[in-house]
């Protein structure tokens, strides 16, 4: 009878989870169609802003040789302006990378690329942990002003600006391994399929990419419209605001991806119900094979 009484209760909870995130999308579907998330966003920027101002001075008092960027720029592309957060998540996540790198490239001095890399979280922690056994690495971001705080703030990095559309300041072939943390969670239709072309692009032969995308693991958030068009094998796209913010959101069924990645590319990895780096969001690894006939 206990056992049963808590299963009752394990549904109870799952059901009203589920009923809190659909009240949630339905009031963020509001305030798109009121255009009120960039007034919405700010006011939770400056909590968290007010909420991280004592823990950031003692990280800076713990970390003096440690830069962290402005609090504008990490919350635009991080949602948070915690400096334990930023640095601690970046460390973590360049080990995942890194851990990718050791598994599936071949090559002993890869060349490395993030595309997306913001105010440089991931990509900072890189030259170390490759030790000088790299031929270079890039931070690739189509945000003038991160890019411009990394060049500043960040040693052993090359970093260039994109724009929103490709292509990369890169020539063909130039990377041994090129990686995108929730960048196509942000992009359009179009966007999905110049970019993973681009990608593609300035891989070498024999070289990989890993990139992510939200999938089933993120079916929760979606309203019961978009989650038809999504079980029916069609990407669903929040394009209220403008393409590559944080509020513009794309949702990829694992099908989607499978059938329009370019030819050339050969699937590694997919786990398509992953938590990556705490974030609901499909892992793909794929290598770029040589010509095809």
């Amino acid at each position: 009878m206990i056992q049963w009484d808590s299963r009752i209760n394990i549904h109870a909870q799952e059901a009203g989870t589920g009923m809190k995130e659909t009240t949630k999308q339905e009031l963020s579907r509001i305030a798109r169609r009121m255009r009120m998330l960039r007034a919405l966003d700010y006011v939770k920027f400056l909590f968290d802003r007010i909420k991280n101002r004592r823990p950031n001075c003692e990280f800076a008092r713990r970390n003096p040789g440690f830069i962290i960027p402005p609090a504008g720029l990490s919350y635009e592309a991080l949602g948070h302006t915690s400096s334990e957060q930023y640095y601690r998540s970046g460390i973590a996540q360049a080990e995942f990378v890194m851990q990718i790198v050791r598994d599936y490239v071949a090559h002993p001095e890869p060349r490395i690329c993030e595309w997306g890399c913001g105010p440089g979280r991931i990509v900072r922690h890189l030259p170390a942990k490759l030790a000088g056994r790299a031929e270079g690495i890039c931070g690739a971001d189509f945000n003038p002003r991160s890019i411009a705080w990394c060049r500043k703030n960040i040693d052993g990095v090359r970093f260039e600006c994109n724009s929103l559309h490709p292509p990369l300041p890169f020539e063909d072939g130039f990377f041994d391994f090129v990686y995108a943390l929730s960048v196509f969670t942000h992009l359009d239709e179009p966007g999905w399929t110049e970019w993973i072309e681009e990608l593609s692009r300035v891989t070498r032969t024999d070289g990989v990419v890993f990139f992510t995308t939200h999938g089933k693991n993120s079916i929760h958030k979606l309203l019961p419209d978009e989650k038809d068009s999504f079980l029916g094998g069609r990407p669903v796209f929040r394009t209220s605001a403008a393409k590559g913010k944080k509020w513009y959101v794309a949702y990829h069924p694992s099908s989607y991806i499978c059938d329009t990645l370019p030819s050339e590319f050969d699937l590694v990895v997919h786990e398509e119900k992953a938590t990556v780096f705490s974030l609901p969001q499909e892992i793909w690894v794929v290598r770029k094979s040589g010509p095809q006939c």
